[in-house]
């Protein structure tokens, strides 16, 4: 008798915690197929490589959360940003575990450039919205990518420090108040 087809987003929800838990390159696809509850065929049949699967399991559901977080600017600078950070606190609990992995690995792991398009076009479409503003005149004229890194990277150090094993509980950012402090600096 046939097992039943496993969903792929359940697939790739059960890869991304092992992809978490032990590094991209020390994940087998041995460990794959049998965390995914497959053969090592299907993860192929399906995926096509290891670096495509972990490039899926990364994207899997974050590009819904970066669309929802990425929408055409509005003339409402303060719901855009609000927009943006949420998005990408939406992005980081639901695959943060797999961005320091992508991080470390992706440097000296060519095959893991495939999973490096979707972080990269997150950030271009950040620089957008803030480059719209900055073209109304509601932003300070630094450059769009100081302007991303100042409003987002709070939120990645919290995501990072969540997936360490630390004797301290990172902060909870609230995505408004955030944004308020950050125009408080940076608008013009």
């Amino acid at each position: 008798m046939a097992r039943p087809k496993i969903p792929e987003d359940e697939i790739l929800d059960r890869v991304a915690e092992v992809f978490a838990e032990v590094g991209y390159e020390r994940a087998t696809t041995q460990r794959l197929a049998k965390a995914a509850g497959v053969a090592e065929t299907t993860l192929f049949r399906r995926f096509g490589s290891k670096a495509e699967l972990f490039a899926r399991a990364l994207a899997s559901d974050v590009e819904a959360l970066a669309a929802a977080g990425h929408p055409s600017p509005t003339a409402d600078l303060r719901a855009d940003l609000v927009r943006l950070v949420q998005g990408y606190q939406q992005m980081w609990a639901r695959r943060g575990a797999l961005l320091p992995v992508l991080f470390r690995e992706a440097q000296y792991l060519q095959e893991l450039s495939v999973a490096t398009e979707l972080p990269s076009g997150m950030v271009e479409r950040a620089m957008g919205i803030i480059q719209h503003h900055q073209d109304r005149g509601a932003l300070i004229g630094a450059t769009p990518a100081q302007c991303v890194t100042a409003l987002l990277a709070p939120f990645l150090v919290v995501g990072l420090m969540a997936s360490l094993p630390l004797r301290v509980t990172p902060a909870t950012l609230d995505p408004e108040e955030h944004v308020d402090r950050f125009l408080s600096g940076w608008r013009a």
